[in-house]
Parts: structure tokens; sequence; C-alpha cells
């Protein structure tokens, strides 16, 4: 233990998230709190008899959900896992319910957030660019390495979605940035379906 905190405490990458301005540090604290959370609930249930500490475990669940969109996805894919373990488990059955209030009640806030807070104060959603990085990247990589099998039907679709003539030279496999820079925001839902059927046949040409 002794070695795990020294290391964790010299090596750079870590001390770094304690002065981090981007999200990625502040959702992986409120990752690791949510982690504990749960290990400490599911080893002792009589801690949510406490309603101070409720509004704690939840404000932190909701702080995970609220900081990156993967974090409602995680508390969604959870939630069943715990309430049927401690369902489960004999011992702790009586605090399933409570368990679940816990869960639920940030992911139902938070959805309140994005669907009736975040439009009444004319925050727009975010772009469809940040769901569509791997299948981009996969694109760019296969402009880049097989260009020359890009037939014209193929790259007319994909040009109604990405920049056809710069995505090859813009992809890096180490991020995804620069190609979903090439991204046009006035693409359709025709355009995105007509898209992943060409991505679709390029993928069997070269899975």
């Amino acid at each position: 233990r002794i070695f795990t905190l020294v290391f964790f405490s010299i090596m750079p990458y870590f001390p770094m998230f304690g002065f981090a301005i981007g999200k990625d540090g502040v959702f992986s604290i409120f990752g690791y709190a949510c982690f504990l959370i749960l290990i400490k609930i599911m080893r002792n249930p009589e801690l949510m008899s406490n309603w101070k500490k409720m509004l704690l475990y939840g404000a932190t669940f909701l702080g995970f959900a609220l900081f990156r969109k993967k974090g409602i996805y995680i508390l969604i894919l959870v939630l069943p896992f715990v309430l049927v373990s401690m369902f489960r488990n004999r011992p702790i059955k009586h605090a399933t319910g409570k368990a679940a209030v816990l869960l639920v009640c940030p992911i139902v806030l938070c959805l309140l957030v994005e669907n009736v807070v975040y439009p009444l104060c004319g925050i727009g959603r975010g772009s469809t660019r940040e769901i569509l990085s791997i299948p981009f990247q996969q694109t760019a990589r296969y402009f880049a390495e097989h260009g020359d099998e890009v037939t014209v039907e193929e790259r007319e679709v994909v040009n109604r979605i990405l920049n056809a003539d710069t995505i090859a030279d813009s992809y890096n496999p180490r991020k995804s940035d620069p190609v979903k820079a090439a991204y046009k925001s006035d693409a359709t839902m025709e355009d995105l379906l007509d898209y992943f059927h060409v991505w679709f046949q390029q993928m069997l040409k070269h899975p």
C-alpha cells in the first residue's frame, strides 16, 4: 500500500489531475468516488439510513453523470447489477430499494437537466460528430491506406459527411479530433445512413 501511494503521488500524470481544468480529470475523480461509495454501501447498507450521506452520495453520482455523457450510461449499466446483487444477499436485501433510489434519482435528474434545463437556457446539444469518433477514424484510415480502392460513389457519399479530400491526410491513430473537425454539421440523417452503408461495405473489404 505504501509503494502504491508513493507511486501515484510522484508519478506526474496523476497529481496533474489535481489542477487540470479539463472535464476528464474531474470526471475521473467523481468516477473513483462513485466506485468507493458502491463498495461502502454494499459492505454496510446501514449507511443509507443516514439522509445526509444519501444526499452526498446522490450528488456524487449526479456529478459523475453530468461531467461526461458516458457517465449516465455507466450508471444505467451498473444499476441492475447492484440491485440484483443486493437483493440476492439476504443481510442487505432490505436496502435494495434505497440503493435503487440512490442510483435512479441522479439518472433522472441528469436527463431532466439535459432535456429540460439546457433547452430553457438556450444551450444546444453536442455535435453528432462526438459520438462518431470511431467510425470516422476507421473511414479516415481506410482512405489513408486503401485510397486507391475508394470508388467515386463511395467518395461522394463520404464527402456529404466528412471532407473526403482531407481526411486521409488528417488521420492520426492516436487522436480523432483532426478527422472529426472535417464533419459537416449540415449532414442529414439520410446522409448518415448512406455513410454507414459505405462504412459497412468498406469494413467487409478490409475488416
